[in-house]
């Protein structure tokens, strides 16, 4: 995404703020196969009053690797105790946001497709990362309910190779 300009005020340019900072998080898209049919398993967040459906992902750790980083959030966060094993990369976006006290932060989204290598049992959702829920939702499905749009791009390919 290259943007050609004349002129481009400095309140646009997080870069010149004071306490900007890069942030690298990195997660994943857990599938699975049922009945021929493709499904993921997505997080239900709640932000405020709403609640919306995401990926499990967080920030790397000094020295982890992304892929590392995305199996080790998805466990933590969706409570899951088994083997996981990246099979597909789905990319990076990059998004900017706003914290409060801090400053402005450009985000580097690491995104894997992951299957689980032993037997899916249930879920034990981290309550106190405001993870309320883990469901499975055919890939078509879990398209239309991310509401992000910097994860429209993952999910589409999401869905040209899985759906």
């Amino acid at each position: 995404n290259l943007f050609l300009a004349e002129n481009i005020p400095k309140r646009h340019l997080l870069n010149l703020h004071d306490g900007f900072a890069e942030q690298h998080s990195a997660g994943g898209v857990l599938i699975c196969n049922v009945e021929g049919q493709n499904q993921v398993a997505l997080v239900a967040c709640r932000r405020g009053r709403r609640v919306c459906w995401e990926i499990a992902k967080g920030k790397l750790e000094h020295g982890e690797s992304p892929q590392q980083a995305a199996v080790r959030e998805m466990k933590e966060e969706m409570g899951f105790e088994g083997e996981l094993e990246i099979v597909g990369d789905l990319g990076f976006v990059q998004y900017a946001f706003n914290v409060p006290n801090l400053g402005p932060r450009l985000k580097t989204l690491f995104v894997f497709v992951v299957e689980a290598r032993s037997e899916l049992t249930d879920f034990d959702p981290q309550l106190s990362e405001g993870i309320e829920e883990v469901r499975w939702f055919p890939v078509k499905e879990a398209v239309k309910l991310v509401p992000h749009r910097s994860l429209r791009p993952v999910f589409i390919r999401l869905a040209e190779q899985y759906a």
